[in-house]
């Protein structure tokens, strides 16, 4: 496999060929793992997003929807989510604090010691979160409707609603096991 073109690979993995997945994705690994990199995110973050970026890349070209030059796509592509990636954790980290004063609010002294305990508690249970949850937690930070969750992450509208509603919902046990207590029920579900 290591022969063909990009362009004979594309139409290869449009009819199936696995082989040939697995030769495009050993052709351009190291180059998308560096192109996350770049952006400052870790080596495993951009291995998620290398594993991303080629989920993306496959089902393109089973669709027979990606072109050639495949470089220029996968350049843009992995630096994209990189960055996306990278903001969608520092805007966790942000409303970490806020997610844990919803929670509840005790009174006195004790609410300084407990509100850091639960931001702790956040935090931790934010980090436990597989990335596709961590990312779909950072959209929904943002405010986000369900409509635009949708475009970015390529589903329907009403696929986006139950990632997000998944996503807070594995926040919500990601909690409850760091913390040990049972997190406040929303009367949003």
């Amino acid at each position: 496999m290591a022969t063909h073109t990009d362009e004979e690979l594309l139409r290869l993995i449009a009819r199936g060929d696995d082989e040939a997945a697995g030769a495009l994705v050993n052709r351009y690994w190291h180059a998308v793992v560096h192109e996350a990199q770049a952006t400052g995110i870790d080596r495993e973050d951009a291995k998620q997003v290398a594993n991303d970026v080629f989920g993306t890349i496959l089902d393109l070209a089973k669709k027979q929807r990606l072109r050639v030059p495949i470089w220029a796509f996968v350049r843009r592509t992995s630096r994209n989510r990189a960055i996306d990636r990278h903001r969608h954790e520092e805007a966790i980290r942000k409303h970490a604090p806020a997610i844990a004063d919803e929670l509840g609010q005790p009174r006195g002294d004790a609410r300084t010691k407990l509100v850091s305990h639960r931001r702790t508690t956040v935090r931790r249970a934010l980090r436990a979160l597989p990335a596709r949850d961590r990312e779909i937690l950072g959209w929904v930070s943002h405010g986000v409707s369900d409509k635009e969750l949708a475009e970015y992450l390529e589903v329907t509208e009403i696929n986006a609603r139950q990632l997000r509603h998944r996503a807070l919902r594995k926040l919500r046990d990601s909690i409850e096991k760091h913390a040990g207590t049972k997190p406040i029920e929303s009367s949003s579900e």
